[in-house]
This record gives structure tokens, C-alpha cells and sequence, in this order.
């Protein structure tokens, strides 16, 4: 395996956690301020400050494990999080940091590889391809079976809905 493939996959294989309990966590700033960012349904509800800095620091989150975490967790946040980057003009498909971060698995204590971020990696799989090089990682490394088929089943739902729109 190349270095610079060894380094990415070591990369990958990281827990990521939204709960204080963590001590990476007590002391981030950005996740303690994302904890206060309304839950429910933007379209339903009337548009607060904290939207605006949600969308601000966008960029800042696709980048901190602990707050993609948090933000797997939350249907609303989740989607807000989606539209945000699309209007920012964001390029997650480039962006090998983030898909490192959002394809990164970690190992359960019965020894199984589990993906930190199921809902945001199936969701990336619909609007996003992978990078070649964290594709091949995805699809030749036993490690990441789960995730392999989360994504590839992403993209058949994302080649249906394309079906349907014409």
C-alpha cells in the first residue's frame, strides 16, 4: 500500500463522539455552540440567530468529527446541514478532509468496524461521489464492508431518483 493511502486509511479508522464525556470534547468550543442550535424542523418554525451561525460555520463542522456526530444524529440538523452546504457552494466531493472524517469507521468492543456516521455517509452517497483514492480505501479494505454497501446503495437510490426526474 502507498504512504500516502497507508496515512489516509489510518486516518479513517478513528471513534468520533458528540458526548462530553469524551476529553476531546470538553474543551470544543464549536460543538458546545452547535448543541444550541434548534432541532426541529426549519420549515416549520420561525428562523432563529443560531441558523445563521450554523450556516456561517458550515465549513468549520464538515471538518470536527465530534460536531459530524452530533449532527448524524439529528433528521433536521442533518438536513439543514445539506442544504447549508449547497448554499455556500461548498465542494464536498473535492474535499478529502471531510470525506475522511465522514468515511471513518471505528471498532465496537466485540471487534466489529462500524461506521461513525452511517446517516451522513448515506446521504453523502446520494448527492456526492467519492474521491478515487478514499473510494478504494471504501471498496478493497474489509474494514469498511458496512460502509461500502451504505454508500453503494446510496448511489443506486441516487441513479433511481435521477430516473425519475426525466
Amino acid at each position: 500500500m502507498k504512504t500516502e493511502t497507508k496515512a489516509t486509511k489510518d486516518l479513517m479508522l478513528k471513534e468520533y463522539s458528540c458526548y462530553e464525556l469524551s476529553s476531546a470534547n470538553r474543551f470544543n468550543d464549536l460543538l458546545s455552540k452547535l448543541k444550541k442550535v434548534n432541532l426541529y424542523n426549519p420549515q416549520k418554525r420561525a428562523a432563529n440567530e443560531m441558523d445563521d451561525w450554523f450556516k456561517k460555520v458550515t465549513p468549520q463542522l464538515m471538518h470536527d468529527g465530534s460536531c459530524l456526530a452530533y449532527i448524524n444524529n439529528y433528521g433536521y440538523l442533518e438536513d439543514s446541514f445539506w442544504v447549508n452546504i449547497a448554499n455556500l457552494g461548498l465542494k464536498p466531493e473535492q474535499d478529502k478532509e471531510f470525506q475522511q472524517i465522514l468515511f471513518s469507521v471505528r471498532k465496537t468492543s466485540c471487534g466489529y468496524w462500524m461506521p461513525n456516521f452511517r446517516n451522513l455517509s448515506f446521504n453523502y452517497g446520494k448527492r456526492y461521489k467519492l474521491l478515487p483514492e478514499i473510494e478504494h480505501i471504501v471498496n478493497t479494505d474489509s474494514c469498511f464492508t458496512t460502509l461500502k454497501e451504505t454508500y453503494e446503495f446510496a448511489r443506486k437510490v441516487a441513479e433511481k431518483d435521477k430516473l425519475k426526474a426525466i
